[in-house]
């Protein structure tokens, strides 16, 4: 069966194994050998099969099988040498055909399907064309030069894409090189702002403790001639109090005990301290992770995550470009308000609470109102 002078064969390439049965010694019926065993034995011959399927009907084992091989023309070798393999032997198609049920043994034939196979009426013609059709050598080469032709195209194709991709990218990467550089420049002067920053810090600092220590001396100088004017004072009203009335000597001591609440205020007025605006507190993030982590981490882990929680909302609040605030001036003198929808704050009151949001709006007011060019804590007597 031939169409123009070419041989149909079945695609993708498969063989036919037939006289599989044999008569079981036990039950005298007539029963299929193992696939596996067969597979095994083609395979151990070269021909690399790959698998080996039994043809079963309602009655049961056909007898027959089916041996697949690879679509390429490796496996249509495969399935010639198969079949030449079972010619050279004597138990090829012809010879399954020649041979009657009595005379054809026990020995298995063989034979590659073709379109003979494929058109015949029963089991194994159904088999044959389930998920396969006909084609000629020639059909197949002219699939596989299309397919290959297509690839060729396809990655033709691809090879100008990732080419143009490649460009794209080298101009990506130079852009990002010139924005790398400018930001490496950025840092520098950040770096550099910073450090003056320290150094102008540093050098109020100093100023501050120096002038605390000034007012301070100046202030225990100030005591000591208040207190060296009471104890006059003191020395001259017991000298009075003996030549005194009941009544004077009770005015006296009402004065004594009015110049010392004096000396009093004067000693508890002088406490004077260095106030660090813009600082937030790590002691008020502490219950937020507490509320947050419960018991799950010791004392010592909540207040290490507070503190790292504080140091990262002062470089929030060092941030020039974030400002939360907008001021009103509709009625009276302009006043400044929180913006209710501004990200951040909705973010931290939602995470952390009232009392953590309310602590960083007042550092970040301390920054705009004592150093919003520089956004960095300042010092104050």
């Amino acid at each position: 069966m031939k169409k123009n002078g070419e041989e149909s064969y079945v695609w993708p390439w498969v063989g036919v194994v037939a006289n599989i049965t044999e008569v079981n010694e036990r039950t005298g019926r007539r029963e299929g050998r193992s696939c596996s065993g067969i597979s095994d034995k083609l395979t151990q011959k070269g021909f690399n099969p790959k698998r080996v399927k039994p043809v079963w009907s309602k009655a049961g084992h056909s007898g027959f099988a089916l041996v697949e091989f690879t679509k390429d023309f490796q496996g249509f070798e495969n399935a010639v040498k198969f079949e030449r393999s079972f010619e050279q032997d004597r138990h090829g198609k012809k010879d399954w055909k020649n041979n009657g049920i009595h005379t054809r043994g026990a020995k298995l034939y063989g034979w590659v399907a073709r379109e003979e196979d494929y058109n015949s009426w029963g089991i194994v013609g159904a088999k044959v064309k389930k998920g396969r059709d006909l084609r000629s050598i020639s059909q197949i080469e002219e699939g596989e030069k299309r397919q290959t032709n297509q690839l060729v195209d396809y990655l033709s194709q691809t090879i100008e894409k990732n080419e143009k991709r490649k460009e794209v990218l080298e101009n990506e990467n130079n852009e990002a090189s010139l924005v790398l550089d400018g930001l490496e420049l950025h840092n520098l002067q950040l770096h550099r702002t910073y450090q003056e920053g320290i150094e102008k810090m540093d050098m109020n600092v100093m100023e501050l403790y120096n002038n605390v220590i000034q007012e301070y001396e100046n202030s225990m100088k100030e005591l000591q001639t208040e207190t060296k004017k009471l104890d006059e004072r003191e020395t001259k009203i017991e000298q009075r109090e003996t030549n005194k009335n009941k009544d004077v000597i009770d005015k006296s001591r009402l004065d004594v005990e009015m110049f010392w609440d004096m000396n009093q205020n004067l000693v508890s007025g002088e406490n004077i301290r260095v106030k660090r605006l813009g600082q937030l507190h790590p002691e008020t993030f502490f219950p937020a992770m507490m509320r947050e982590h419960g018991c799950s981490k010791s004392r010592a882990e909540i207040e290490a995550e507070a503190e790292e929680l504080c140091s990262l909302w002062e470089a929030q609040i060092g941030d020039v470009q974030w400002h939360p605030f907008k001021i009103l001036e509709s009625d009276g003198p302009p006043k400044r308000i929180v913006v209710k929808d501004d990200e951040k704050v909705l973010k931290l009151k939602y995470d952390y609470g009232e009392r953590v949001c309310d602590e960083v709006v007042r550092a970040k007011e301390e920054i705009e109102d004592h150093n919003a060019s520089g956004s960095f804590v300042t010092l104050e007597l």
